[in-house]
């Protein structure tokens, strides 16, 4: 036996219903952990490499034996990872009992799993640089424009801006939920972590934070960083059509004015373009939230949005495409339940008319309970008389509807930032919804800002 136990990879001990060790132990556990004594309790072996889990493992053994706490449940709740220095571990429990189901011993496995662990942590970093360059790819002008405006927030937060009206917490909200758009988990999971900690410590985010944040955005984006250098700002894309329409103009001699206007014109991105790049990340949070299968329009309307003019508005319609996705496209089961068609449908569209640019995310999903939000309301001291009032208070800054913060929405600042970067830009917001028929969110601006 004790061959086999030093040939052993894997750390094997017997305790007794004490959880004391005894008889025999592989060779290979004071190699990780140091030597064995016999009557040591394996928590207080354990506790100078873990002293917290050494801890926890103590107090469940407690338990053991007790009338109120069957085996089974003890077992459960016990400790099944150890640290020891920069090598991770993994515990298993089993018990051997009498007759009564009473302990009499417990068999414990104790394994290495540090090269798995640090393989997997390895293909994860390698799934989400491919995901990077699909998305940069698929999406160049999105994820350069969300690059530089996180760029944009760090340094906001290691040097507040003057501007009362910037408000740090919302950007912030904003560039988590575009971070996970675009699959950088670990910065989105830096945001999110930022998020919490400021909400319990009621704060905004600060130069403190900015550092750690900085740091977590280099190390998403370094991989892909010299390709996003070849495509900053300073370049114009234009498509084969408008090209090919620029060059018809110069060849018929056209008077120099109006082909300025229509090279100004072919600058500007085609709203078709925008929209096609929130359907693509609508659609990936239709997936993942595991909601009913979707089919998005497009429409545009010969719209395009001067690029320089727009970019401060695009990241904030990710608070929309999450609101759509998480509050108000059902799993197909609730559509077959509701008698509605299996597949929703979302309509993104642009339109000039007068002197209005609308901008529309129109859905046949869930419809928003106004009796619900009128209750909220009420709670928390709003108006809440007209249909007015509860427009208001949905894009009221910390208003939601969710008793929980969940994955992608229940903190009430989403919406709160579209309003505010839409009324920056001389427009408004508005909300139409019907219970169970579904919900139309309408931006509102000046038709002077883009060109038809």
């Amino acid at each position: 036996m004790r061959l086999v136990l030093d040939s052993v990879g894997e750390g094997f001990l017997v305790l007794d219903a004490h959880g004391a060790i005894e008889g025999q132990h592989s060779a290979v556990l004071e190699t990780w952990f140091g030597g064995v004594q016999h009557g040591q309790t394996l928590w207080d072996y354990l506790r100078p490499h873990d002293p917290e889990q050494a801890e926890w493992l103590e107090l469940t053994w407690a338990n053991i034996g007790a009338p109120f706490m069957p085996l089974d449940l003890c077992l459960v709740q016990m400790p099944r990872s150890w640290t020891a220095g920069e090598r991770q571990y993994v515990v298993d429990y089993r018990p051997l009992t009498d007759a009564g189901q009473q302990l009499v011993k417990m068999i414990v496995t104790i394994s290495d799993v540090t090269e798995l662990r640090n393989r997997e942590q390895a293909e994860a970093k390698q799934r989400e640089l491919v995901t990077m360059f699909s998305a940069l790819v698929r999406d160049r002008t999105g994820f350069i424009s969300f690059c530089e405006d996180a760029k944009l927030l760090i340094d906001n937060m290691a040097a507040p801006a003057s501007d009362a009206s910037y408000d740090l917490t919302d950007h912030l909200h904003t560039i988590k939920g575009n971070a996970f758009l675009f699959r950088l988990r670990e910065f989105g999971e830096a945001c999110e972590q930022l998020e919490s900690v400021c909400d319990k410590e009621g704060r905004s985010p600060g130069p403190g934070d900015a550092a750690q944040l900085a740091r977590a955005f280099a190390n998403g984006v370094r991989p892909i960083e010299p390709f996003i250098a070849l495509d900053r700002a300073d370049t114009v894309q234009l498509s084969q059509r408008d090209y090919a329409e620029l060059v018809r103009a110069l060849r018929a001699n056209q008077p120099g004015p109006q082909v300025l206007s229509q090279l100004q014109l072919a600058t500007a991105e085609p709203a078709e373009l925008a929209f096609g790049r929130f359907a693509e990340q609508l659609q990936v949070l239709v997936r993942r939230l595991g909601k009913c299968p979707t089919q998005i329009q497009c429409e545009g309307h010969g719209v395009r949005f001067p690029r320089q003019t727009f970019a401060p508005l695009w990241p904030v319609i990710v608070h929309i495409l999450r609101n759509i996705a998480d509050h108000g496209l059902e799993t197909a089961w609730e559509r077959e339940q509701a008698h509605k068609p299996r597949q929703a449908t979302v309509l993104i569209s642009a339109e000039i008319e007068d002197s209005a640019l609308t901008i529309r995310f129109q859905d046949d999903g869930r419809g928003i309970d106004w009796d619900h939000v009128r209750a909220r309301a009420e709670q928390r001291g709003l108006a809440a008389a007209t249909q007015s009032d509860l427009v208001a208070a949905l894009l009221g800054q910390h208003f939601s509807t969710l008793d929980e913060t969940g994955e992608l929405s229940g903190r009430g600042v989403g919406l709160a930032a579209l309003r505010h970067q839409v009324a920056s830009m001389g427009g408004t917001v508005g909300i139409e919804s019907q219970l169970g028929r579904g919900t139309a969110l309408t931006i509102v601006l000046p038709a002077s800002l883009v060109a038809a």
